[in-house]
């Protein structure tokens, strides 16, 4: 009778239901399928970095906007939407809002405008960077 024992730090071969793999091919589809989650990890992560260098693009391209409002001596937009084609815009989507309508209007130059109509009464009217697409309408509702 011996009180000898094997002490080895790996499994031994025979050990019954090890389960993982029957063959080398199931080990290889194991390490092949943590391949493709690594590739498509690391491509989900390229794209997630892609969309934030995008997003904060264009936060930065915002901020150096300059929009310019102007607070009209109207008590409704009606006349002013009037004179919008004769100026050369048209509107493109009217925004019910709580406080206020918005009439996003838009020139055959691509120039637009939002027209803001107050529940209260009142009319601004509002610009990218340059006053003049709103004088040009507010110059056409004499004419009309």
């Amino acid at each position: 009778m011996s009180n000898t024992s094997v002490v080895s730090p790996y499994e031994s071969s025979d050990y019954p239901g090890s389960g993982i793999a029957e063959s080398s091919g199931d080990l290889a589809a194991v390490f092949a399928d943590t391949d493709v989650d690594r590739a498509a990890d690391r491509l989900a992560a390229e794209a997630r970095a892609q969309q934030v260098t995008a997003d904060f693009a264009r936060r930065r391209q915002l901020e150096s906007i300059s929009v310019v409002s102007v607070d009209l001596h109207l008590g409704n937009a009606a006349s002013l939407l009037r004179s919008a084609p004769a100026a050369g815009f048209r509107i493109v989507r009217k925004l019910p809002r709580q406080k206020a309508d918005l009439h996003i209007l838009q020139s055959d130059h691509g120039d637009r405008i939002v027209i803001e109509q107050s529940r209260g009464g009142g009319v601004r009217v509002h610009a990218l960077g340059s006053r003049s697409p709103i004088n040009d309408i507010v110059r056409r509702i004499r004419s009309i």
